[in-house]
């Protein structure tokens, strides 16, 4: 998936496959994920692609599990992004105007009370344990700008992941920084 645009949507790409690219896109004003890897994707690139106001962050690779069934992400690659804003401050709006998301009335941002990420390397949080081995962070920039949690975040919620490179990525405007 190359030169694409994504605008005002829920989530922008969902990968479940394997070897793919997702490359030189824009997302906009994204409500959950821009890029989500996830359910054994595996093998794929997201490269230089410019992500601007994503509400729950940036791009993930996420090992889930679909009942008994483990998926593992193996050797994906996130390098030369750039992502600028994350966490959905005020209202969200639908493509035809109307309010999904009334920060007014809800008494908080829709991601407040969630932790915000511009990368994040996750594990699955329900049983079996998945692991995301050998994913490459390299060469992106993170910002917050002031809003996000975590500029790139590598979390095992449950067993452990293994053999990822973070390098020569720049991060700030997070409450936290650094992997």
């Amino acid at each position: 998936m190359t030169n694409c645009t994504f605008f005002n949507t829920g989530d922008g790409v969902d990968i479940f496959g394997d070897e793919n690219i997702v490359s030189n896109n824009s997302f906009e004003r994204i409500f959950g994920w821009a890029v989500k890897v996830s359910a054994g994707a595996s093998r794929n690139k997201i490269v230089d692609n410019h992500i601007i106001d994503g509400g729950l962050g940036g791009i993930v690779v996420q090992g889930n599990n679909l009942g008994s069934i483990t998926q593992d992400c193996e050797d994906n690659e996130i390098y030369n992004n750039t992502i600028e804003g994350f966490e959905i401050v005020g209202d969200w709006y639908n493509a035809d105007g109307g309010v999904s998301w009334d920060a007014t009335a809800a008494g908080r941002n829709a991601w407040q009370s969630s932790t915000t990420i511009g990368i994040s390397i996750d594990l699955a949080t329900a049983t079996p344990a998945c692991s995301v081995v050998r994913t490459i962070v390299r060469n992106n920039v993170v910002d917050g700008q002031g809003n996000g949690n975590f500029g790139i975040r590598h979390s095992t919620h449950l067993g452990g992941t293994e053999g990822h490179i973070i390098e020569g990525n720049r991060v700030t405007g997070c409450v936290t920084n650094n992997y």
